[in-house]
């Protein structure tokens, strides 16, 4: 049985930009740089808003209220006030569907 959970299409995600979603009850921000897409904790380490409310910066995601940075690829905390990385899990696309792996550690 396949740990990956389908979630949208990957055609409705622009390249660039980035999407929160909620996958059994845990939000999700999705981000598409190019033909990659990566999953992370909707919920910036520091103090706990939302990340879909920030921006991207190449492959920095920038929190909107003190400017906490994580790499979208790994989840590292690259900037304080942010110290704790961000939880990430991995990603597929199947027949043009995201998909991910919510059971992952």
């Amino acid at each position: 049985m396949s740990e990956y959970v389908p979630t949208i299409e990957l055609s409705s995600l622009e390249p660039g930009s980035m999407r929160r979603i909620e996958v059994n009850g845990a939000p999700v921000l999705l981000v598409r740089q190019g033909d990659e897409v990566f999953a992370l904790h909707d919920r910036c380490t520091h103090e706990e808003f939302p990340l879909s409310d920030g921006w991207l910066d190449e492959h920095r995601l920038v929190c909107s209220y003190h400017g906490a940075q994580y790499n979208i690829k790994t989840g590292e905390a690259l900037a304080l006030p942010a110290y704790e990385n961000v939880k990430t899990w991995p990603v597929r696309v199947v027949n043009g569907i995201i998909e991910i792996n919510m059971k992952a550690d």
